[in-house]
């Protein structure tokens, strides 16, 4: 049986073991999941099979969006639409909220894109794309990442 919760402050060291099992996602330092959990939790979940955690998404409810930060599912689930059930607790969220939900997703990340814009489809949402994201690292010259802003909004 599967069950969406809300993420609670004990839940950072599930999160950060998720991160790492669901590439290709960045993996953040242990505090970093302790300080979305804690502040986050509202907009945030955690996906369980059988009470085993599968999958989450952490949004960040900031005053003008829900960004929509991190999501992954681990890979023997995936294909089950089960992405679909987080990023709709997020919706649920962000009407609850009355805001509209951000999220970047680089170029090539065809499966974030496309679980995003079925989710839309399931809730009437509407995605549209807003601007391209630059990121460097002052540390590293050569790390440049792109990706692609969007808001989602109830249609």
């Amino acid at each position: 049986m599967y069950t969406v919760r809300n993420v609670t402050e004990n839940d950072c060291g599930i999160l950060r073991y998720l991160a790492s099992k669901c590439g290709p996602l960045d993996v953040h330092t242990p505090y970093t999941y302790w300080v979305t959990s804690c502040y986050y939790g509202k907009s945030s979940f955690i996906l369980e099979h059988d009470g085993e955690p599968i999958g989450f998404i952490m949004a960040v409810d900031t005053p003008d969006a829900v960004f929509i930060w991190q999501i992954g599912v681990l890979c023997n689930y995936r294909r089950k639409n089960l992405s679909c059930e987080l990023i709709s607790k997020c919706f649920a969220y962000a009407r609850y909220a009355g805001k509209d939900l951000e999220a970047t997703i680089a170029k090539d990340n065809l499966p974030s894109y496309n679980a995003l814009r079925r989710a839309c489809k399931k809730h009437n949402f509407t995605i549209e794309p807003l601007e391209e994201v630059v990121i460097h690292d002052m540390a590293d010259d050569s790390f440049e990442e792109k990706e692609i802003r969007y808001r989602i909004r109830a249609a």
